[in-house]
Formats: C-alpha cells, structure tokens, sequence
C-alpha cells in the first residue's frame, strides 16, 4: 500500500476532511482520514473618526459566494474568525452604517491574518428645533424642506429659548451641538441688529431687539451695502413693518456626533410680522400702533372693538403698542384727543381661472364693480402685470420658487402663524392638499404647472400671485367699500384706509426701498431728493407744488397732463391731501401698482404730454416720467388759458412775465428749450436724447453707484439717481471711447457705443461752471452798480429802507423760487426789527424808494439773464445733459448788456 504525503494531501485538496479509498487492490479496510489546515481572520471595525463598531457582523464567503462563518465585533470593534485556508470574501455589516467594500483575504494554515474596516455611519441621523420653555410654534411639515423651519411672531425686545433634538444617533455618546445667527444666510434682512443667538448644548437663548435698533441703519452684510434708516412718521396711524425691519434672526444648529455623523437645520425666527401700514388688517397679525411723537403722558386706549372681540392693547403707554385683532369688524383706540380707526377681517383672494392667453381671471363680484364699474378698471390692465403673474412663473420656472417662503410677497395672506385666523395662504393650501416644494429645480419650464394648479387645487390658486388683497389688506372687512364718494361714483384714494401712497407699503417686497430712501445723498432738508418728507410737509399739499412734491400730487396730476391741463391740481378730492397723509415722491408716483400698459408700470412712457414748461418731448421712453416734474413748469399763463415759452421768438405781454427762477430744468435744458438771448437757434436737443429711455438709462442702469437689491441677490441699479461726482467719467465711458465692443455688457449693462475718443468728464463739468461763475460775476457786478447808484431803496421787510451806499457787495440768490440777490451792507438795516448786514431780497420786492418803481422790471435783460444762469446752473449736470445748449446759452447770456 502507498502512503501520501501529508502537506501533498493538504496542497492538493485543500478544504473539506476527505476519506481517502485504498488503491493497487486495496480491499479498503485501510482507509486514513486527514484534517484539512486552517487559518485565522482577525481585525477591528471602526468608523470614520477611528471609535470602534461593535456589533457588526463579518462575514466570510468562499469564491464562489457560500457562506463559511460569522462574526460579531465586541465592544472594541474586534472579531475573529477560524477558517480554512485559502481565498475567502469578508464582508462588514452594521444597520447603522453603510458597508464598505468587500475584502478579498488569504487565509493562511496555522497562521492569524489582519483585516480591518472602516464604516461610514449611515443612520437617519436628524437635529430638528422643538418646542421648549417659550411659544415657539414651528409651521407644518408642509411647508418647509427638511433642514428648515419658520418661526413667527415672537415680539420685538422678547427672548426664545429654542431647543434641538437629535434623532438617529447610533450609540448614546455626547452630541456637539454648534449655534449661530446667519448673518449671511440668504440677504441682509439677517443682520446683527435683529438680536442674537447663545447657544448652550442642545438648546439657544434666542434675544430680539427692541424695534427702534432694527430700524436703524446698518451695512448689509453681504454687499457692504449701506442700509438707510428707517424714521417712524410723526403722524397718527399704523405702522409699516417691512420685510428687512421685521427683525428676523436666522438661527442655525450643527449637530456632530463622535463618529462623524452632522446634521443641521436653519430657522427663520421673526419678531413680528409685515405690516403694510394700512387701516385695513387681517386677523391674528400683530398690529403695531403709531402715536406720532414721543409723548409718553399720552396714553392709548382701545375704545370700541366688535362684538365677542377679548383683543387687548398691549404697552399703551408707548408710542408704538400693538393688538391682536381677532374678530372681523372696527378697533377704534383714542389717544391725545384722537381716534384712530382700524379695521381688520379675512382674506379672500380674486383668482378664479386663466384666460386664453394664460392671464388670471378674476371673481365675477370684485370685477363688476373694478372692471368699469363704479370703482374704475383695475383688473383689465393689472391682469398682464407682473404682479398679476408672478407666482404663475415661479412655479413655471422650478419647484424651489414655488414655497411659502415665495408665497410671502407672491400670495395674498402669506403670514403663516395667523393663517388660520384670516384664511391666509398657508391655511388654504392645508386644507386643500397642496403641498410647496422646495426640493429641487427643474431644467425645462413646467408651462402646465399653473394650470394644473388652478385646475386641481382652485382654493389655493385664487391666493395667488400679487393681486388686490396683497396691497390693500382684506377684503372681508368693513373697511372694503369705504370710500368718500364724489358725484356717487368717484372714490377718493386719498382717505380710503385700504389706500397709502407710502414707499413702505411696496418696500414689504420691494426691498430696493434701501436705494430710494439713499435718494437723500444731497440734504434730507434741502427738498433736493425724492424722498425728502419735510419736503412733502410744506409743499406737497399745494395744488401747484404738490404736482411734483408729492406721490398724491403727482398721480392727480399726471393724469391732468394726459388730458392736456397744464395748470395747477383740480381734482375735486385734493383738499383731502393733508399733512397728515401727504406722502414725498414714493414709488406710487412713478409706477401705477395696477398697471397701464407701460414698461415697468411706469405712469408716463414714450412722449411727454404738453407740459407747463411749454413743450413736450417725443421719444424719451420711461424718461417721460421724469421729465413731466423735470421741468421749469413756468410756462402757464396767469389766467390758465394757455402756455409760451422763455424764448425770443414767443415771448408773451409784461404783465405775463414774472420774476420766478427756473428749477427742476433738466427737461427744459435736455430739450434745449427756455433760454433768452438764442434767437432762432432753438430747440437745441441734446445727443443724449437718442439713447432708448432717457433719464432713466443713465441715472439707473448705467449708473455706477450700483446698488445690489437685498432680494436674492439679483443685481439692480439705483433707485438714487444721482450720479456720484467721482463716478461721472466711468459712466460716460460704458459709452464713449474706441475701447467699448457694443456686443459686450459692461458690468453687466448692455451699452450703445460711441465712437471716439473718451470723455473726460471733469473736463466737461469744469468747463461749464467756470462759465457759470463768469456769467454770475458779470451779472453782480451789473447789479452793484446799478443798486448803488440809487440814493435809497425800498426792501419789503417790513417797508425797510436801505441806502445805496451801504450795500458792500451783490450775489445772485433763489429767494422761495424766485430771482433776487444777496445783499452785503456796510452798516446795519434794520428788518422786521432786527439789525442785519445781510439779507437776501427777490426783485419783486426790491423799488427805487423815490419813485417806486421796480429795480428791474419781469422782462427786463437783467432778469432773462438771470432766468439763464438759473436754467443752467439748476440742471446740476454742468454740461452733460446738453453741452452744446448749455454753452451756448452761456456764451450768448455773457454777450449781454445788464
């Protein structure tokens, strides 16, 4: 019999214990059984962070996938596993963890072979905020992705103690919990003067600011972009709250665990709601009142409030307390001998379907009365707006702009907390099923998702879009209808407490509010700038300066114009135009919130009508609106019947003439209209005026001083206007030079292209104001010799005299809008019993004391010159609306004899 070497055995076979038969004639009663060799698989399982895996198991496989044996790790994360010798497959397993990839292992006889592993974790791991100690109400799951959440209505100066909680976690290790206040999360409505954020573990001390230091002005954090402050109005009324003073902190939390799980989740916490600073409210808002000064002895009251109403007024001793309305019907509150009155109810929404052309359709019962009925035609020209579309894009654009978060501006009622109460958005859509998204983008517009929505969930696309509710408060409320009514058909907008003309009211969306109120880079007194308030209080209830000094004014007026009346305010309802309403040029002057038909809803586009300059200009686009204030509207003759011009060629009667200066030229000197001394020469229009939109191309989009909106971060330019001195050339020049490509966008602008050399446009400016100053001596000069050369002249302060020797020296002066002169004496005058040596005096009030008769009659050289230096002088460009105009009319003015 032969006999095997062992290890032959082994080497050969390899596996499994084996009967070996006898061979050669062998009768098999001879037979040796040998054990096949084996080896050892050991090694550690740990995580990413290097902690051990216990309880995960490991498996063996042989080549062809059977399994051999198994493993549990121990608390250490190590295993073992004895196994026969050859190639086998480990694999590691933990429900927690996601596997990592196999290990192909030889196993080796009698020896211990090392495979170890790393497991990622894999768990549901989870921080959500929950309720702890104070009213922090989260909203429906519904409404937000994961990973965020919105909290309303906490309270200006209150605290809120936020808590997370983590779910998910693998083993019961400490979890590292990381708060911040995202300054830089989305925009600058996040900003340090909202209040802060200390964390301590797993819960936040959350502390809001008082209102007064969020109305303060501040850097946007992200554009360095600086923010203007926001003054509460001395008047009675309620408050505005926009969206960038609302007072939201962004509260984030980062949760880690010790094996490299992280988790985080954002939450919008605000103090208050938006308030659009009407009397009209929706239920369940926290509505701020306004005493109007800082009278803390004046102690609000709430005198009347509807039927089953347990409202109350809450810090009545400060000038802004606040209620919650919580029945439809009529607040009244007293204070300082005044009501005020505030009506509150619910929402309704007007979309009711889409027209042919995709435009929303609205309820049959708001359109009878507002589709040219006896309030007018709103709908028709509002329904192709923007406004009136928004939403219907967003959700045709990407699910991620088709959330509450949108909904808060592009949705009637977008306030989640009191939702419930006034049939706002987020309850509607609840209870009708439809749920936002805010997952992820799609690549091809979804141009069947509006419809589908209108189709499928009606409830909630009546909510939809910006439409009447969403500027004008609820319609199911007393205050709908409540208009003081002229001839039975006409309401007056400038009472009803649905209506403000105030730039806050749109700034609730429109947050470019922050560049119109910077509009004030001249004086905020100098009335030199569209919002200056002081401005609108001693001008803007004047039916003749109220046409451009006020958004009331302005709106009355631009449709006087239209209708070619050029004189002063007629509109029946102007005498309701008060200080205590009166708003400065806000955007509701400019641009018709309902729509007209215009590009951007500006009032006047295209040609200017007539004006009470005496011309119009054709072809400026939205510049037209500017230039129907924009000019030197002293043009109407005194008994209304018709308008000339400061021309030679059209120069009207003396009697018509008077001694009022221009301001507000820049129209006259664009048009290159209104100057004496320039014979047939006129019109002169500028080169500029060929440029698509005029005014608004320059002083907007190609202005330099470029200011990003704080909305999403989509690039616009100023809503200053005024263009920075130190700027000019860099604006010129996104136009003027043979560097410019006309197919390439200069910072982002696309340009028209000029060619030729670049303008140097100091050069320009420097020019022109040294010819002012040459033009201004020349005509002081005239006038001290003419002055001095009378023995006394009357000065109507108080019937004063002063003697021609003691005046010292003369300068050209704007006395209230009108021509006259800066007088230096050499001894004293007493006026209006005080002794001056300077007094400033307006031709009309100047006389020779011996005859009586004016200094300077209304058509005399001295005044058409000095009607020019003024026309030049107060278009402020120095030459670059209109250079040639603007030399010319110097030149020819400095020709005279004064």
């Amino acid at each position: 019999m032969r006999r095997f070497n062992k290890a032959a055995i082994v080497l050969a076979i390899g596996a499994t214990m084996t009967q070996l038969s006898g061979c050669g004639g062998d009768d098999g009663d001879n037979i040796t059984y040998v054990q096949a060799a084996e080896g050892t698989v050991s090694g550690v399982v740990q995580d990413a962070k290097g902690l051990p895996v216990p309880a995960a198991v490991v498996s063996a496989e042989d080549t062809g996938g059977a399994l051999l044996q198994t493993a549990t790790t121990d608390a250490n994360g190590a295993y073992s596993l004895t196994l026969p010798v050859g190639q086998v497959v480990l694999k590691v397993s933990n429900a927690s963890y996601s596997s990592p990839d196999a290990q192909n292992v030889g196993v080796l006889s009698d020896h211990t072979v090392s495979a170890n592993f790393t497991m990622d974790a894999a768990s549901q791991f989870l921080v959500q905020f929950t309720e702890q100690v104070d009213p922090i109400q989260p909203v429906n799951d519904s409404w937000t992705s994961p990973g965020w959440a919105v909290y309303d209505n906490q309270g200006y100066g209150t605290s809120a103690t936020v808590g997370a909680l983590v779910t998910g976690k693998i083993d019961d290790m400490p979890i590292e919990y990381t708060w911040e206040n995202r300054l830089n999360l989305w925009d600058s409505w996040h900003t340090e003067k909202a209040g802060t954020v200390e964390g301590d573990d797993d819960t936040a001390l959350v502390t809001f600011s008082e209102m007064m230091k969020n109305f303060e002005s501040r850097v946007d954090p992200i554009r360095g972009t600086e923010m203007a402050e926001y003054k509460i109005p001395d008047r009675l009324g309620p408050l505005t709250i926009s969206q960038d003073r609302r007072g939201l902190i962004a509260v984030r939390v980062q949760a880690n665990d010790a094996h490299g799980q992280q988790a985080s989740i954002h939450g919008e916490i605000h103090a208050t709601n938006r308030l659009l600073g009407i009397r009209n409210v929706a239920l369940g808002e926290r509505i701020y009142l306004n005493r109007g000064n800082d009278d803390d002895s004046q102690v609000w009251s709430m005198v009347s409030q509807p039927t089953g109403s347990t409202a109350e007024l809450v810090d009545a001793n400060s000038r802004t307390p606040y209620f919650f309305p919580d029945k439809t019907g009529e607040y009244d509150f007293v204070v300082n001998g005044q009501t005020l009155k505030i009506f509150a109810g619910k929402y309704m929404g007007v979309i009711t379907g889409i027209d042919e052309e995709g435009n929303p359709e609205s309820d049959a019962t708001c359109t009878t009365c507002h589709q040219g009925g006896v309030a007018g035609d709103q709908f028709t020209p509002w329904s192709t707006t923007m406004h009136a579309n928004i939403f219907r894009q967003d959700v045709a654009i990407s699910p991620a702009e088709e959330s509450m978060f949108c909904g808060q501006c592009h949705a009637v009622g977008g306030d989640i907390q009191s939702a419930p109460m006034n049939n706002g958005l987020a309850y509607v859509a609840e209870q009708e099923g439809y749920k936002f998204s805010r997952i992820e983008a799609l690549e091809n517009p979804r141009t069947d998702a509006w419809p589908d929505m209108v189709k499928n969930f009606p409830k909630t696309a009546r909510m939809m879009n910006i439409q009447c509710e969403s500027c004008h408060g609820p319609q199911n409320s007393p205050a709908h209808g409540m208009y003081d009514m002229v001839d039975g058909k006409t309401p007056n907008p400038f009472t009803s407490p649905r209506i403000s003309f105030s730039a806050e009211l749109c700034s609730n969306c429109h947050y470019e509010r922050i560049q119109w109120t910077a509009s004030k880079t001249v004086s905020p007194t100098s009335g030199e700038s569209h919002m200056n308030e002081q401005r609108a209080l001693e001008l803007g209830t004047d039916a003749d300066c109220g046409r451009c000094h006020s958004a009331q004014g302005f709106v009355a007026y631009e449709k006087q114009l239209q209708q070619g009346n050029v004189g002063k305010i007629d509109d029946p309802l102007w005498s309701s135009v008060t200080a205590d309403n009166v708003e400065p040029v806000t955007c509701t002057a400019c641009h018709d919130p309902h729509g007209n038909g215009n590009d951007l809803q500006v009032r006047i586009d295209g040609d200017t009508p007539d004006l009470p300059a005496g011309f119009n200009m054709p072809g400026v686009g939205q510049g037209a609106t500017c230039i129907a204030c924009h000019n030197t509207a002293q043009g109407v003759l005194s008994d209304n019947s018709g308008v000339w011009l400061h021309e030679d060629n059209d120069e009207p009667a003396p009697e018509q003439q008077n001694y009022n200066i221009a301001h507000g030229s820049q129209g006259d000197v664009f048009a290159g209209r209104n100057a004496w001394f320039m014979g047939n020469q006129l019109p002169m229009v500028a080169k500029h005026a060929v440029i698509d939109d005029s005014c608004v191309k320059c002083h907007q989009l190609y202005n330099p001083t470029i200011k990003d909106t704080p909305a999403f971060g989509k690039l616009t330019r100023t809503h200053q206007f005024w263009i920075d001195a130190d700027k000019l050339d860099q604006q010129c020049n996104y136009c003027h030079g043979s560097s410019i490509d006309p197919n390439t966008p200069v910072d982002g602008v696309e340009h028209n292209s000029v060619p030729g050399e670049a303008v140097d446009a100091g050069a320009i400016t420097a020019s022109v104001a040294a010819g002012l100053d040459n033009l201004a001596e020349k005509m002081q000069n005239a006038a001290f010799s003419r002055l001095t050369s009378f023995d006394s002249l009357v000065i109507n302060y108080g019937e004063a005299t002063v003697a021609g020797n003691q005046i010292s020296a003369v300068a050209l002066a704007n006395v209230g809008n009108k021509i006259g002169l800066k007088l230096t004496l050499s001894s004293p005058a007493v006026i209006g019993g005080e002794s001056v040596t300077e007094l400033t005096v307006s031709l009309d009030k100047l006389a020779d004391a011996a005859t009586g008769e004016a200094v300077y009659l209304p058509n005399s050289n001295f005044v058409k010159g000095a009607w020019n230096y003024f026309l030049i002088n107060n278009d402020r460009s120095q030459g670059i609306h209109n250079l040639s105009f603007s030399q010319a009319v110097i030149n020819n003015t400095v020709a005279q004899v004064f």
